[in-house]
């Protein structure tokens, strides 16, 4: 899994990786942060080193528009191997999301990339996920692009 190699085998003396994506890349990015937390959690077939190294690769990542769905569960394996901000920045006026991503059978439940991130069941407590509503930004599925710059101003980060 390619994505996931270049985020966990980065020499350590780089430090912590951030990781920036929208749209179908926050979904690459999904996916590398549950293969690092399935490496992390594996301890009868990972070393001890390796599971520590998967489980810290990450300091800040950050989703916005992401074709993933919006209940918790695959989000609480990606905070288990994020050590800093695990951000879902979304817009609700992002229709063609909503539409790709039911047309793909991906889900019917709701898409991160248009809501806030729920807990699985009532009661239960979402993991810790930063739910930024990007909808007065972000008028569509293309705009992204266009207006990184003020979103990185609101989620006080550096381009």
């Amino acid at each position: 899994f390619q994505a996931e190699d270049g985020i966990r085998d980065q020499p350590r003396s780089r430090g912590l990786g951030d990781v920036y994506k929208r749209q179908v890349g926050a979904r690459v990015v999904m996916e590398a942060l549950e293969h690092l937390a399935a490496i992390a959690g594996d301890g009868r077939r990972q070393s001890p080193q390796r599971r520590q190294r998967a489980a810290s690769r990450v300091e800040c990542a950050v989703l916005l528009g992401a074709p993933v769905s919006a209940t918790s569960e695959r989000w609480r394996a990606a905070r288990g191997v994020v050590t800093g901000r695990l951000i879902n920045g979304y817009s609700t006026r992002d229709w063609m999301l909503r539409l790709v991503y039911r047309a793909k059978a991906w889900s019917i439940a709701g898409v991160a990339g248009t809501t806030p991130v729920v807990p699985e069941h009532p009661g239960q407590d979402a993991p810790v996920i930063e739910n930024v509503d990007l909808s007065d930004l972000v008028n569509g599925h293309l705009s992204y692009a266009h207006v990184m710059e003020p979103i990185f101003a609101r989620l006080k980060l550096e381009g």
